[in-house]
């Protein structure tokens, strides 16, 4: 893709953020005091839908699948199951009336937003989206001539689109089976003045510190999230920023099933038994059920302030609260909160917590004066 196309496409995409942010549902950034007073809160309601001062232990906020799946509706996969009632709403959930509530069941993500892995120009359109978003949001100082740090970079197509306007930019891969070929990478790109790919957390460190570090869909599959961000903390500059975007596992493309099965919350409704049944299969995600909360919990451990919070949310379809879909007399929302739950909370807490889709985050160092 040559920069000409490229300048047309993220002006472009300019565009189309100014005009969405007038269509969307966000939450303003709370006060440094409301949230020193409750990590998580957000200054109109609780961003879980709970009073904050009956809020559990932040240990409590990482927990699911904790029913029996006795204590659930059943389905029973393979078999029709008439059961003994002629009432089809109390006869136990089977393979033919899951296929059969599948078809009307509403989509996770938008067919023209799922982009596959291996979908290199789509990957770097939605690279070029996300580099818009970061000069587009409020508060966040340019990265323009700065130093910036991409951890968890992946493919590394942010981190590409980043260095063509910082001024040095290092991307930090997680996982041993990085999609980046190190070695080609560092002997290419970083050479001719572009980004700087590693796994090497020492390497981070020695090319630091950084004016700018991003997480972007990174703490919600991290199996030590506190870890990362003691890391951002040791090497962002004094007033530097970092800007996180969360995706949490109890949004409605949270279990990241699209590609494979595009159908909103299915991850939540059903128990991992249930899912090795059907042969589905999910990433590694923090099951965080009151993610805000828990997010937060960890900016404040760390020694990190937020500055900025945004939501995006979207509305719950009422398919999920309808109560006629042969479901033993209940909706697909009450059997999501039991598998998710363990039934200990309200309707209305649920929908609070499942209608945020991500979360943006701009955070900073505690003053220590």
């Amino acid at each position: 893709m040559s920069n000409q196309s490229k300048k047309l496409i993220l002006n472009a995409i300019n565009a189309l953020n100014k005009a969405l942010v007038q269509m969307e549902s966000e939450v303003d950034a709370p006060s440094a005091a409301a949230i020193k007073a409750d990590p998580g809160a957000s200054p109109k309601e609780d961003s879980n839908g709970i009073d904050p001062t009956k809020r559990p232990p932040l240990k409590n906020h990482i927990f699911a699948n904790s029913l029996p799946e006795n204590d659930l509706v059943p389905i029973v996969f393979g078999v029709v199951v008439d059961g003994d009632s002629d009432d089809p709403t109390t006869r136990p959930y089977n393979q033919n009336n899951f296929d059969e509530l599948l078809k009307e069941w509403p989509p996770a993500a938008a067919a023209g937003l799922i982009i596959g892995s291996h979908d290199e120009e789509a990957q770097q359109y939605r690279a070029l989206q996300v580099v818009s978003i970061l000069s587009n949001s409020e508060g966040l100082p340019t990265i323009k001539g700065k130093n910036v740090l991409d951890i968890g970079c992946g493919a590394g197509y942010i981190t590409n689109e980043m260095s063509f306007l910082a001024n040095k930019t290092v991307g930090y891969e997680l996982t041993d089976n990085s999609p980046i070929d190190q070695a080609a990478r560092l002997s290419t790109d970083h050479r001719r003045g572009g980004p700087l790919f590693t796994s090497d957390k020492d390497e981070v460190i020695k090319n630091g510190p950084y004016d700018f570090i991003l997480l972007h869909d990174v703490l919600d599959h991290a199996s030590a999230p506190i870890k990362l961000l003691e890391l951002a903390k040791e090497v962002l500059s004094d007033d530097g920023v970092i800007f996180i975007r969360n995706h949490p596992w109890v949004s409605r493309t949270g279990g990241h099933l699209y590609e494979t099965v595009n159908k909103g919350f299915l991850h939540l409704f059903l128990t991992p038994n249930e899912m090795s049944k059907l042969g589905y299969k999910m990433p590694f995600n923090l099951k965080v059920t009151r993610p805000m909360a828990s997010y937060e919990g960890w900016f404040e451990k760390v020694g990190l302030k937020v500055s900025n919070r945004k939501i995006k949310t979207s509305p719950i379809e009422p398919y999920f609260t309808d109560k006629t879909l042969k479901l033993g007399g209940r909706s697909i929302l009450d059997r999501i909160i039991q598998v998710t739950w363990a039934g200990k909370i309200k309707e209305e807490q649920a929908i609070l917590i499942l209608k945020n889709d991500t979360v943006d985050y701009q955070i900073k160092k505690i003053d220590i004066n």
